[in-house]
């Protein structure tokens, strides 16, 4: 090989080393995040005792770990792992992630009785950038059609509703669950007949459904003037 050749390709794996000494030392900054691995294939409904292994994998930075820890079930939750039946075909060698479980019916949503859990998607603007959170309290606005004025209203079509769920948490302190800085979708606790108003209400929506958060313990109805769409914007 030319000389020039050679120059070329020992600065090549000059750049790659570097490069994986580089990587080398943010995953040793960043530590590694312990999972839990099959050891063999396991089917629906058995559970996983007796078929993992822990493994750590390397992680850059918090971020990183954060993410990481969100997808799978860390090793104070070894108890639930290995108890709780698989709920999809899992393959020797993959790591266990909080969707192939199933969560304990005990544990999950506390709906108070007589009362119905719905979901309604939202954006950051319509969940207050975000802020709502289980165990809020919210109003409901929705911009629908008015058949008696002929009209399209903002209005509230739902008040003080307890918010049970923001995506899959619906405890603040459980970390068993995916807990999310944003999510598409919030689930309320409502009656029956309120049921019906959100699907009756979720294909009329403008722009789907907005909430209104409400300060810790605000349970009052009120009274409110249903804004007509061609009067928004007037003084």
């Amino acid at each position: 090989m030319k000389p020039r050749n050679l120059l070329i390709v020992a600065v090549v794996f000059g750049i790659l080393s570097v490069a994986i000494l580089q990587l080398d030392a943010r995953r040793a900054r960043g530590g590694s995040v312990t999972v839990f691995r099959a050891t063999r294939a396991v089917e629906p409904p058995n559970t996983l005792a007796g078929s993992v292994t822990r493994a750590a994998i390397p992680v850059a930075n918090e971020t990183e770990r954060r993410a990481m820890s969100s997808q799978v079930p860390s090793v104070e939750l070894e108890s639930w792992v290995m108890s709780s039946p698989v709920v999809r075909p899992i393959r020797a060698g993959e790591t266990i992630t909080f969707d192939a479980l199933q969560k304990a019916a005990d544990a999950g949503l506390k709906i108070s009785p007589g009362m119905r859990a719905v979901g309604i998607e939202v954006s950051a603007a319509q969940a207050v950038g975000y802020l709502v959170r289980p165990g809020d309290i919210v109003d409901v606005l929705a911009t629908v059609p008015d058949v008696a004025s002929q009209t399209i209203r903002s209005r509230h079509i739902l008040q003080a509703k307890r918010v049970l769920a923001v995506d899959q948490q619906y405890r603040l302190e459980d970390s068993a669950f995916l807990q999310r800085s944003t999510y598409s979708t919030v689930t309320l606790e409502v009656t029956p007949a309120e049921a019906e108003i959100v699907e009756a209400n979720r294909g009329l929506a403008r722009s789907g459904f907005t909430l209104s958060l409400r300060g810790k313990g605000d349970l009052e109805q009120v009274q409110t003037p249903s804004v007509p769409l061609a009067e928004m914007g007037k003084k």
